[in-house]
């Protein structure tokens, strides 16, 4: 694993030479940033050198060096394609989204506001039990959209074949129950309940 810079007349090189796997990504970015800012060129092409196999390391230091040195333009396009795309990706996700303006309401308004989700809410409960009336409706009728044999693997599963994970879950929620009560219960020295609770 190595970085190698090297300059001509008219370019700087940051050559990617080896396998870069598990490295240390700080120390490596922290090493480029003193290198590269004693040269201060405004423009530095990646290259890619006899590269062998590399994990998210590689992208990762590119990026927290392209990252540290803002004010210079990096040339990426000698880069393999996989690993270019890597870097255009980390550059296009906004990782600080704008805040959203929380303005100060009045209570009027504060409690109009949550009137008017109570009645959406509200809404959306009566639309939801209509539907099921409809379907109660269609099934009563022989118009169901369900078939029957649908319908029985369906009360299968909810039904016998979940008595295993509703009795594990069942078992677990006593347990913290008891476990809870028998703390608070501790302190009345009533503990003898906690069979009952």
């Amino acid at each position: 694993m190595g970085f190698k810079i090297t300059q001509n007349e008219n370019d700087l090189f940051l050559v990617l030479s080896g396998d870069f796997i598990r490295c240390e990504t700080n120390r490596e970015v922290s090493y480029l940033t003193r290198q590269l800012n004693k040269i201060r060129q405004n423009k530095i092409i990646l290259k890619e050198e006899n590269i062998g196999k590399w994990d998210s390391s590689l992208p990762t230091i590119l990026y927290l060096l392209l990252k540290k040195l803002p004010n210079t333009q990096f040339d990426t396009s000698h880069l393999s394609v996989g690993l270019r795309k890597l870097l255009d990706l980390s550059f296009s996700v906004d990782r600080k989204p704008k805040k959203k303006n929380t303005t100060q309401l009045d209570f009027l308004t504060h409690l109009g506001d949550i009137a008017l989700s109570i009645r959406k809410s509200i809404g959306k409960g009566c639309f939801f039990l209509l539907q099921v009336l409809k379907s109660f409706n269609r099934w009563f009728h022989n118009k169901a959209v369900m078939q029957g044999r649908d319908f029985l693997f369906a009360l299968e599963n909810c039904g016998p074949k979940a008595v295993g994970i509703v009795s594990l879950i069942s078992f677990m929620v006593g347990l913290i129950l008891a476990f809870v009560g028998a703390l608070q219960l501790k302190s009345f020295g009533a503990q003898i309940y906690v069979a009952s609770l």
